[in-house]
């Protein structure tokens, strides 16, 4: 289910969408594959099986929904920087925050695209 998570009085660049992103993130090459919570053009919250400290760099790669399977324009490659993390309500899991801090403009736009898209369908949604 998608949802739109805005509040006027945070001090985010971009707005954050709800959303459930497959995602795989390289940590000291072993790949851990995830699901996004939440997802913005500046940055992802994941739910990890494992610690990470902050400040940890990342390689991500992840696909968007709703893009054409095995379209070049489906998957995003970025690197990240975990920015916080605190345990999830499974155990030995974590809630992490990563910050998109190298990505190519032509993702950060499909991805700017994505998160419009999802905010539309959820307020059609709502208004019906």
């Amino acid at each position: 289910m998608r949802n739109v998570e805005m509040n006027l009085d945070e001090k985010r660049k971009y707005p954050r969408v709800m959303e459930a992103v497959s995602c795989q993130v390289r940590l000291d090459q072993k790949p851990l594959v995830t699901l996004t919570r939440n997802i913005s053009c500046g940055g992802a919250l994941c739910e990890l099986s494992q610690k990470v400290a902050p400040m940890t760099k990342l390689d991500i790669a992840f696909e968007l929904p709703g893009v054409s399977i095995g379209s070049a324009d489906r998957l995003i490659r970025c690197t990240g920087v975990v920015v916080r993390q605190e345990p999830a309500d499974s155990p030995r899991h974590y809630l992490t925050a990563i910050f998109f801090q190298s990505i190519r403009t032509q993702d950060r736009r499909r991805l700017a695209e994505f998160v419009v898209e999802t905010m539309l369908v959820h307020a059609r949604r709502n208004s019906s």
